[in-house]
């Protein structure tokens, strides 16, 4: 039990750092101001869904069994937080309509999705990962 809340608050912390280092790297440190804004826009989608990825695959690791699960666990505790906790900070922090609704929607799938497939990827890894006949059952 320990080592299953370990592993969903160390995934989810890395899933943060993550997601504020590819933020802060694409927009103020990185080549915004030259591209596109549909290419800024993927760029920005698909570093958040590594940065899911790694967080899921790290939750698999620490906890040390059904890892897929952990790693779900990861971006449902994420995507809470963020739409709770970090809600208000972020309308306070950008003008209302900074960022598409969609946009956000669309970064926060993707986080639980890339969660998920990283504790999965985990447990492929560790050899623990369902197997065709465990799905029949």
């Amino acid at each position: 039990m320990l080592r299953s809340v370990a592993g969903i608050l160390a995934g989810c912390i890395l899933v943060f750092l993550l997601s504020l280092m590819a933020n802060a790297v694409v927009l103020h440190g990185g080549p915004a101001p030259t591209l596109p804004p549909l290419l800024l826009t993927a760029m920005l989608l698909l570093m958040h869904a590594l940065a899911g990825t790694a967080g899921g695959y790290l939750a698999g690791l620490v906890a040390g069994r059904r890892p897929g699960t952990h790693g779900f666990a990861v971006g449902v505790l994420f995507l809470l937080v963020v739409q709770v906790a970090a809600g208000p900070l972020r309308t306070a922090a950008h003008p209302v309509g900074a960022q598409p609704f969609w946009f956000t929607a669309l970064m926060l799938g993707l986080v639980v999705v890339g969660t998920t497939l990283g504790g999965a990827a985990r447990g492929e890894v560790a050899g623990t990962g369902l197997r065709s006949s465990e799905l029949e059952h």
